[in-house]
């Protein structure tokens, strides 16, 4: 697979047949094995919010701290403009990081964010974050594969 209209097909048919408790399930190891391929690329705020973001999934860290984390990456795009700048690929490294944090507040049910809803849009959005850092669709194919095979 080489590019997003192929992933989008791909992420369609999970959706589809996929239930959602396996979906909610394998979302976020799925981002962070995506994640990781890009790791020594990413801007160091990010590096460090993933590290965070690692922790709490492994009950090492409390909310305060992903929270902390979540404030950090934001600070660190700025308020301006260059935070929208997605083709960036220091903002789209830091906003794909910012995409797992999101995801783990909604998870610990703390808050409910908007882009949380549909797994296409979700997840082909935080691709598209990470391929703009450094374009990876063969790999990121294989852990699709790996994280939601029973669903295709």
């Amino acid at each position: 697979m080489t590019n997003p209209a192929q992933f989008d097909l791909l992420l369609n048919s999970i959706e589809e047949n996929c239930p959602p408790a396996e979906y909610e399930q394998a979302l976020l190891p799925f981002m962070f094995d995506c994640a990781d391929l890009m790791e020594p690329r990413l801007p160091q705020v990010a590096r460090e919010s993933l590290s965070i973001a690692k922790s709490f999934a492994q009950g090492h860290l409390d909310m305060e701290a992903l929270e902390h984390a979540v404030i950090s990456s934001w600070k660190a795009i700025g308020d301006g403009p260059q935070g929208l700048q997605v083709d960036s690929p220091q903002v789209a490294g830091i906003r794909a990081v910012i995409c797992i944090l999101h995801r783990e507040l909604h998870s610990a049910n703390k808050y409910i964010h908007p882009e949380c809803d549909e797994l296409v849009d979700s997840i082909s959005f935080y691709l598209q974050l990470l391929n703009n850092v450094e374009p990876c669709f063969q790999r990121q194919d294989v852990l699709i594969k790996k994280w939601f095979g029973s669903c295709l």
